[in-house]
């Protein structure tokens, strides 16, 4: 791997002049466009985005008269999912991306190479980039592939036949390198979301060589971030990861992460992902009962559970072979266990991920019983979902919502769709955080699930068609803009995307080795909100609060440190409501006792608060 980082850098150095990149982190040899930050992503299913007659009758055609509609809402990345040959019924009885039949090919009826190369100028020409999804284990059984390369193919997964990358296969490797080097030189693609696993890093940095040597740098992010003792970021081959830390999306529930800390404390969440400054280690413990009974408890409230973090120690669980350099063990003590009852499982969450203890073959934890006390043995690296910091890609996404929302256990009657109508949440966790807000097509308009005909219940089965569930199956229905709530909400989430341009020199999204002024304000109010929090650099200052109540406003009195900001003299500011438009002077001593009204969340204007804080400097 070396000698490919070295030649990256060597490329970064030599063939851009003056396309400015910045470096993915520390130790990376591969740089992320310069563009990156700035990214606001919105998946899109391209059989159903824009299918006008029916359900599943979308091209890129269709899509390509959206394009002017992403772009005035402020969207400037699509993650498209839907562009190559594929098999209309494999998963969930629809035409999907995700059951290939041959990646190199165009799908016809989606259009032609030329349809398909005019989609991705016209998104271009607005200021849009294209990320294409790549199916990284295998292809459909009917795949004329199998037959042609048999040596390339070995085992199955998805009801799929997989890729044999462990055989290191030149042939397989130089058609995949030349594959997606092709789309990127031929078709003007901007990068890539990689389905599942990587497989094989190594033929990624090289798509990413090839893409600098033609002076189209791209984007490399991963629906998860590992692969086997790879460090995808400091081996510089992904930005970032889709099934990271800031992932608050629901699979199998109707309910986002309602305690994320990127829901209820942002500053907490970025302090930890960027600056490593966990304030107080938090931990969430469920014992869950073979009866069904869950019991619960945290480091910060004890409930029927009280959870004791006892520090760090070593060599408990794993082997010191299994460990990364300098990793070691999490001990906790649970007190309050029902000890006539059996445990059939027990989870422990953090504010970066999950841990499972049992049943699921996991070597990485370890629980001891005696009486009515746990003692629990965690690897602290090693979660079974989340990560943690400096051992992932070097952006971090706000992965609001996704396709996979509404796999096949997520209950019947809900909408999979995440945000609905919250401006509150949609402001306070993605579009004013530091984060790159990456959320799934009609999001930004509370859009009504609407499941394509044929869309089953079941994975692999022709089950309760048309009544199914899974989000990249949402046949979007335009019409809905001509409703009042949807069109409000449109216009909201647009006036947030404004404003996020308008003050990208503090909200943008950043990398894990940048330093972030980010602080939780302290405030007083007469319901529950998440904690506000304001981010500052030398010129000013941008304060986020949110109200996620439908039915009261929140009346916040904030004290806003503006003394630990030290910017200006100290003495007058001005206040700007970037959210309303008034603009006023005030002195330090009104800031401190700041009184503010936020609308209750899901109506015209309600949900969320943002003000810009400046140094008052009066003309000579």
């Amino acid at each position: 791997m070396k000698k490919y980082l070295n030649l990256a850098f060597v490329l970064a150095g030599s063939l851009f002049g003056g396309n400015m990149l910045v470096s993915n982190n520390l130790n990376a040899g591969v740089l992320s466009p310069e563009w990156t930050k700035d990214l606001v992503i919105c998946e899109i299913s391209t059989k159903n985005f824009n299918s006008t007659k029916k359900s599943e009758t979308g091209t890129f055609n269709s899509l390509k008269t959206k394009i002017p509609y992403l772009a005035n809402a402020g969207i400037n990345g699509i993650w498209l999912t839907g562009h190559h040959l594929a098999n209309s019924n494999h998963f969930y009885n629809i035409w999907t991306q995700y059951a290939v039949i041959n990646p190199d090919k165009i799908d016809p009826s989606l259009g032609t190479k030329k349809d398909f190369k005019t989609l991705i100028d016209e998104a271009h020409k607005h200021g849009i980039k294209v990320f294409l999804d790549v199916i990284t284990h295998g292809v459909m059984p009917e795949s004329p592939l199998i037959k042609k390369h048999p040596k390339w193919f070995k085992g199955g997964s998805w009801g799929m036949v997989d890729y044999n990358w462990k055989a290191h296969n030149k042939e397989l490797d130089n058609w995949w390198v030349k594959m997606y080097s092709d789309y990127v030189t031929e078709f003007g693609v901007d990068g890539y979301r990689l389905d599942l696993d990587i497989h094989r890093p190594d033929l990624w940095l090289k798509i990413r060589q090839n893409a600098a040597k033609a002076g189209h740098s791209i984007v490399v992010f991963g629906e998860n971030w590992e692969y086997g003792n790879y460090d995808l970021s400091l081996e510089g081959i992904m930005d970032f990861s889709q099934k990271a830390e800031g992932d608050i999306t629901p699979n199998d529930s109707a309910e986002y992460d309602h305690n994320h800390p990127m829901v209820r404390n942002m500053s907490d969440f970025a302090n930890s992902v960027y600056n490593g400054n966990i304030p107080k280690r938090f931990f969430n413990v469920e014992v869950q009962y073979s009866d069904g009974f869950v019991a619960k408890g945290s480091t910060d409230n004890i409930d029927e559970l009280k959870v004791i973090y006892k520090g760090i120690t070593k060599d408990k669980v794993g082997t010191e072979k299994q460990k990364p350099a300098g990793k070691k063990d999490i001990e906790l003590l649970v007190e309050g266990v029902n000890p006539t009852q059996i445990i059939k499982n027990v989870v422990v969450t953090d504010r970066m991920g999950t841990w499972q203890m049992l049943g699921n073959g996991n070597w990485f934890a370890e629980v001891k019983k005696s009486g009515t006390r746990l003692k629990i043995y965690i690897a602290e690296y090693k979660r079974i979902t989340g990560s943690i910091p400096g051992f992932v890609p070097g952006f971090v996404l706000a992965n609001i919502s996704m396709h996979d929302v509404g796999w096949e256990s997520f209950p019947p009657d809900k909408n999979p769709y995440v945000i609905q109508f919250s401006r509150g949440l949609f402001g306070y966790s993605a579009l004013f955080s530091p984060l790159i807000p990456l959320f799934f097509a009609g999001e930004e308009f509370g859009a009504e699930f609407r499941p394509a005909n044929n869309l089953a219940s079941s994975c692999y089965k022709a089950k309760n068609v048309g009544k199914g569930r899974w989000l990249y199956g949402s046949w979007l229905d335009w019409s809905q803009l001509n409703k009042p709530e949807h069109k409000s909400m449109l216009k909201d989430v647009t006036k947030m995307l404004t404003i996020r341009k308008q003050e990208k020199d503090l909200l943008y999204g950043r990398q894990r080795h940048e330093k972030i002024n980010i602080l939780p304000v302290d405030f007083k109010t007469n319901i529950d909100v998440p904690a506000p929090y304001i981010l500052w650099n030398e010129d000013k200052a941008i304060l986020v609060a949110a109200n996620y109540n439908t039915k009261s406003d929140a009346k916040l009195v904030m004290d806003i440190p503006v003394a630990k900001m030290k910017f200006g003299n100290g003495k007058k500011f001005i206040l700007e409501n970037l959210w309303n438009g008034n603009k006023k002077i005030v002195s330090a001593k009104e800031l401190n006792k700041y009184s503010c009204v936020i609308k209750a969340d899901k109506q015209p204007g309600g949900g969320i608060g943002i003000w810009k804080i400046c140094p008052h400097r009066p003309s000579l």
